[in-house]
């Protein structure tokens, strides 16, 4: 009896175990075909144990993999199930069985190498629309990814690229900082975008105060409600261990 006991014990801590630490996308409904400047839905069932993001590619199957739709969608804890609208780019070329669309769970903030589990509906076509364009309005405020130096120098101005999702008018706030207490603000910007997807180069001068250190620092992009703040973030990327370092004699000579 006591082993029993034992063993029921054990299996209930197992099954308790397996399902506190479950990482997984359990089903996938996509269409078969997708048009130029529409919205297809992708529905994702999923159980996870803590809160995760979704991530929705669509893109070429082969040859330069380029990209036609890419939407990033947060999700809480539990089994369940979402609906996603991916808009398509007005771009994407007419043929057959030439794409494929993505599905990614991963990492709040994560990008697909740090996937935990993914699935792929293949041999998609891209079909002329049978209806009215949609205006490439984004269902959901999204920061999609962005692209910025691993290394500053104080005073230089940097290019940061932001790739974003708007439903409507948005701030786009972007901040360097110091990435532990007291979190000191070392230059900041903001930039208003249209509701729609797109791609901003965000001009940054960083302050000349900053101290030079290594991994010491983060560049966080937000979008937020016109004249918002962090506070009211709807959805942000936050690139850490940003390097401070000597401006070269050449960036010398190029801000003169």
């Amino acid at each position: 009896m006591k082993k029993l006991v034992l063993s029921l014990t054990v299996t209930c801590l197992l099954m308790g175990f397996g399902k506190a630490y479950s990482q997984k996308i359990t089903s996938v409904s996509a269409p078969d075909e997708v048009s130029p400047g529409q919205t297809s839905k992708v529905t994702v069932e999923y159980n996870i144990s803590e809160s995760r993001e979704i991530l929705v590619n669509v893109q070429e199957n082969g040859g330069e993999w380029k990209s036609y739709a890419w939407v990033r969608v947060k999700v809480k804890a539990g089994k369940s199930k979402v609906d996603i609208e991916v808009p398509i780019s007005s771009e994407i070329p007419i043929a057959t069985d030439a794409y494929k669309i993505g599905i990614t769970l991963v990492p709040i903030g994560g990008s697909y190498p740090d996937r935990l589990d993914e699935r792929t509906k293949a041999n998609v076509d891209a079909v002329s629309s049978t209806g009215p364009a949609d205006n490439i309005t984004a269902a959901v405020d999204d920061i999609i990814r962005i692209t910025a130096p691993d290394q500053v120098s104080s005073g230089e101005k940097i290019k940061v690229t932001v790739e974003y999702g708007a439903s409507q008018s948005r701030d786009i706030l972007i901040n360097l900082t110091l990435n532990k207490d007291p979190w000191t603000n070392y230059g900041s910007t903001k930039i208003k975008v249209a509701a729609g997807s797109g791609t901003k180069d965000v001009e940054l001068t960083v302050s000349k105060d900053i101290p030079l250190a290594t991994d010491a620092y983060s560049l966080a992009v937000a979008i937020v409600p016109v004249d918002g703040n962090w506070r009211s973030k709807l959805d942000n990327i936050i690139k850490g261990n940003l390097d401070t370092v000597t401006a070269t004699s050449v960036n010398k000579k190029q801000k003169k």
